[in-house]
């Protein structure tokens, strides 16, 4: 959210006011998850209690939410009653008066809304800055042109033209882990195979049937609304979105009209296939990086985060952290999701991935536990002990 905030800021559209609130929501809007899954796992644990729904509260929400779906951003929030025994939801009710409210001066909360913080900005330059020190880069650099230079090399003694896209390949699914190129080089094998197949079909069972532009606009659309339609979903689906519209597009709009040549659509396959093939043999011969090795790094970074939320002096600045802390542990679960799907003599030495995972919902736990106060204390033991844990 943050970043769309930054875009809105760069487009010079909207009133610094309007960016300040919205602002100010941001973090807020992470807190009121975060605790309102705190507040559903406590009852969840205790299944005995037989607490009234905050009604009150569930309303108030449902209005906010009705008012932000319409473009606009909800004020004079009033503060709605909560049950005494529930902390988590006391914290939800605090929030709400001044969801939309900075405390600060409006004019240099908005001259500041494209920006983040600086603690959790990364270091900017062309280079990585270990470029010149980590050998993995070099290795990296080796591999991926070995990889390039091979399937140039089939494609030329082949005299195949059609089977181009194994170079296109390379550069595409070459990336840093085995488990990131894994899982882009399945999505871009599911993404061609899928809208080839539909290409092949459209032609052998639609083309025959179209006798005018407007049903031969019908399939493009059909084939364009599933496309983007995987597109536009997560990111670990997002990209084989991307290559179905383009096998279905360079299958079906080879000219000026409805097409019966089926060859573009088999010989992207097999390119794509032959491309895959070539890196995963090289990248899996040749100095394999698993993730594995960078999970330890990724929670270290996330428990970090945790501590400087803990630390922050202020309310908006503890939510500003727990925003912080819900990104680096996305990245965490992400980078062990990557280790879980690499080949099996990779995985043979992963025996602390259990560990690891269990950490993660720890850390999940005590993020949201940290904005309770009445549980901040026992927060900071815990993560005292997952500090060892990593140690």
């Amino acid at each position: 959210m943050m970043l769309s905030l930054k875009m809105a800021g760069l487009e010079k559209l909207w009133r610094r006011q309007d960016l300040a609130c919205l602002q100010q929501a941001i973090p807020r809007s992470t807190g009121v998850l975060a605790l309102a899954h705190a507040a559903a796992c406590n009852t969840a644990d205790t299944p005995d209690r037989h607490d009234a729904p905050p009604e009150e509260l569930i309303a108030t929400l449902l209005e906010m939410a009705d008012i932000f779906q319409k473009g606009d951003y909800p004020t004079e929030i009033p503060h709605p009653a909560v049950p005494s025994a529930a902390p988590a939801l006391i914290q939800i009710a605090s929030l709400l008066p001044d969801f939309t409210q900075p405390a600060r001066n409006p004019d240099r909360d908005s001259e500041q809304a494209s920006e983040k913080p600086k603690e959790a900005s990364s270091p900017s330059g062309f280079f990585a800055p270990d470029v010149w020190t980590n050998p993995d880069h070099v290795r990296f650099a080796v591999k991926g042109t070995a990889s390039v230079m091979l399937s140039y090399f089939i494609f030329k003694i082949l005299n195949w033209d059609g089977i181009h896209t194994c170079i296109i390949t390379c550069f595409i699914v070459a990336l840093p882990t085995m488990g990131e190129m894994v899982s882009k080089l399945t999505l871009r094998i599911t993404g061609a195979l899928t809208g080839g197949a539909l290409a092949i079909l459209s032609i052998i069972f639609v083309m025959p049937h179209l006798t005018n532009i407007a049903a031969f606009l019908v399939l493009i659309f059909a084939g364009s609304l599933l496309a983007a339609w995987v597109k536009c979903g997560d990111e670990r689906i997002a990209y084989a979105g991307f290559q179905i519209g383009l096998a279905f597009f360079l299958s079906d709009l080879k000219g000026y009209g409805p097409t019966s040549d089926m060859t573009t659509a088999r010989d992207r396959i097999i390119g794509i296939l032959l491309g895959n093939f070539i890196t995963y043999a090289v990248f899996t011969s040749f100095w394999p990086s698993s993730a594995y090795d960078k999970i330890r790094d990724k929670l270290a970074a996330t428990l970090k985060a945790l501590h400087a939320q803990l630390a922050a002096p202020t309310e908006q600045e503890r939510l500003q952290r727990a925003a912080s802390v819900q990104t680096a542990l996305a990245q965490t679960e992400r980078m062990i999701e990557f280790a879980s799907v690499e080949p099996v003599h990779l995985r043979a030495r992963m025996e602390g991935l259990t560990t690891c995972q269990t950490m993660t919902n720890q850390i999940a736990s005590l993020t949201e536990e940290a904005l309770i106060p009445a549980r901040r204390a026992a927060a900071s033991a815990q993560l005292a002990s997952l500090d060892k844990m990593l140690s």
